[in-house]
């Protein structure tokens, strides 16, 4: 397809963050890129811009792309006139919710947040937590988790542990259903092993050959949920060389995703 020349305005930038925390953000266009009869473009993927563009943009900047389409859309920032808003460079290195520093795997990923606190990942990541711990998430159970995130009543994968009956309960959900669901969650408690709570964390470049070495190390030393703590010893990893704690020591070095970890140990313990 022939090179188009078009220039647009910034409507706004937005994010989309994917399971793994991959934070993608877009330029959201204005009117909109109409590439041909069938085709019209509202806004851009950074993944849709090559190298060579001007990453540095911000919402109400007019922008010239050069846009070609052979299989993908491929778009090229060629010229801006700037806006007076705060200007975001779309390579980015922070989370531009919680504001932590950003985990880059290879030179060209997106970065990944990797802090399960993170208000923008709560419900994806809740919804891997309780999938990984055996938890259906269909029917009801699905409907709840979306009404809980939706009207704010969850703030962290703890929460989920210690909702009240009347928190469940809204136009969709009877007294009953909130009843047989806060059962229904606290029935797996006492039976989660280590591994599945590490699975549950969906932590990146965590692979299951890892979170098994992880699992045989507990057994045996006939370990607990409780003795989860240990693993943020570092002494303690020393010991254990044939474990690859890469991605652990990352994910732990955020005190957030420690404390996390050690209030899921104890509840689910318990």
């Amino acid at each position: 397809m022939p090179i188009t020349t078009i220039t647009q305005e910034i409507a706004k930038i937005t994010y989309v963050y994917h399971a793994d925390g991959a934070i993608e953000p877009y330029l959201n266009l204005y009117p909109g890129i109409a590439l041909d009869e069938y085709t019209h473009v509202t806004k851009l993927s950074v993944l849709a811009l090559s190298e060579d563009s001007d990453f540095d943009i911000a919402a109400g900047d007019t922008v010239t792309f050069s846009v070609s389409r052979d299989n993908e859309l491929l778009a090229t920032v060629v010229n801006k006139s700037k806006s007076d808003n705060k200007r975001i460079n779309l390579k980015l290195d922070t989370c531009p919710v919680c504001g932590s520093k950003l985990v880059h795997f290879t030179d060209g990923d997106l970065g990944c947040c990797i802090n399960r606190s993170c208000n923008a990942q709560l419900y994806n990541n809740l919804i891997t937590f309780l999938a990984a711990l055996g938890i259906s998430l269909t029917g009801t159970n699905g409907r709840i988790i979306s009404s809980l995130v939706c009207r704010g009543k969850l703030a962290s994968l703890v929460d989920v542990f210690l909702l009240n009956y009347t928190d469940i309960v809204d136009g969709y959900v009877t007294a009953q259903d909130a009843r047989i669901f806060i059962q229904y969650i606290h029935s797996i408690r006492g039976h989660i092993a280590i591994d599945q709570l590490l699975k549950s964390l969906a932590i990146p470049g965590f692979d299951r050959n890892t979170v098994e070495a992880i699992r045989d190390l507990f057994i045996i030393n006939k370990f607990t949920l409780l003795d989860v703590s240990k693993l943020f010893d570092k002494e303690f990893r020393l010991r254990y060389k044939g474990i690859n704690w890469t991605s652990w020591e990352r994910f732990i070095s955020l005190e957030s995703n420690r404390d996390l970890i050690l209030k899921l140990s104890t509840i689910l313990y318990i």
